[in-house]
């Protein structure tokens, strides 16, 4: 079987959703986190999301969350969204800070390094690869 290597990208154009405005702790929240992948080698049958919280000043994490395994489809695809639930931590006030990076159960959920992940891991050359998204909150 030839080794066809993944385009990846975790998009922010759908933004993070707290929990709060859906009538959940203020604590808690849950990230919408839209993910496309195209031609992932047939290996890679699942994939997740993992996000945590950090306050700037501190640079403390103030919470962490996984989405748990999420099946590919059988192109090798997905687009779409993908809810990440997060577990307060403890900080003193808000944290003000996310960071949102893919993983595969393949690399033992780490996230997905472009350089050291293996061929199949790898995207292709030239193709868009943004296993990681952080941003303010």
């Amino acid at each position: 079987m030839p080794m066809t290597r993944a385009t990846a990208a975790l998009v922010t154009t759908l933004g993070l959703f707290p929990l709060a405005a859906l009538g959940q702790s203020s604590s808690n929240r849950t990230f919408k986190v839209h993910v496309k992948l195209t031609d992932m080698h047939p290996t890679v049958q699942q994939f997740a999301v993992s996000c945590e919280l950090r306050q700037v000043q501190t640079n403390k994490i103030c919470g962490t969350g996984n989405s748990g395994p999420q099946p590919m489809l059988p192109s090798g695809s997905f687009d779409g969204a993908v809810t990440v639930p997060i577990s307060a931590g403890s900080c003193f006030g808000q944290p003000d800070r996310y960071k949102c990076s893919l993983t595969l159960p393949q690399l033992g959920y780490g996230t997905v390094p472009s350089s050291q992940a293996p061929l199949w891991a790898q995207p292709m050359p030239g193709a868009p690869f943004t296993p990681t998204i952080e941003g303010a909150l």
